[in-house]
């Protein structure tokens, strides 16, 4: 599983990242190199990704029933986790790979709970979560 997630690190963020630092370079054309002001740019998009987990950990306690109390307590652990919130103010690829997780986690949680209501986006979620095809079976 680290193994698959090294694999997409890297180029996830660079490929999301791209069109942001081009815009920040068209605004910005002449910005000092410690102070790249471009990156400002990209700066949203690990706010985007942790707003994403924040999401998708709501919508997953919802779909399990959660309510009330526990509702209210499983979003705010999630919205004050230091790890998520660190990783949202600063330009790294693992809060990309956290959003991707929650949201296949959170599609795969429904694909098992409404089987027979499962969506393509539900059964792309499962294979995700198989490795598939980015892992080829071994089996015989």
């Amino acid at each position: 599983m680290h193994l698959r997630g090294a694999m997409l690190e890297g180029p996830l963020l660079f490929l999301a990242a791209w069109p942001l630092y081009a815009i920040g370079r068209i605004v910005y054309p002449a910005s000092p190199w410690p102070d790249d002001y471009a990156l400002r740019f990209v700066g949203v998009l690990p706010l985007a990704a942790g707003f994403a987990c924040v999401y998708y950990i709501h919508q997953l306690l919802r779909l399990t029933g959660q309510r009330g109390a526990w509702l209210v307590l499983g979003f705010g652990l999630a919205a004050i986790f230091p790890c998520l919130f660190f990783s949202s103010y600063s330009i790294e690829p693992d809060i990309l790979l956290a959003a991707l997780f929650a949201a296949c986690i959170y599609y795969l949680t429904r694909w098992r709970l409404h089987a027979r209501a499962a969506t393509r986006l539900d059964t792309s979620a499962s294979a995700c979560s198989r490795g598939w095809p980015l892992q080829r079976s071994t089996t015989v």
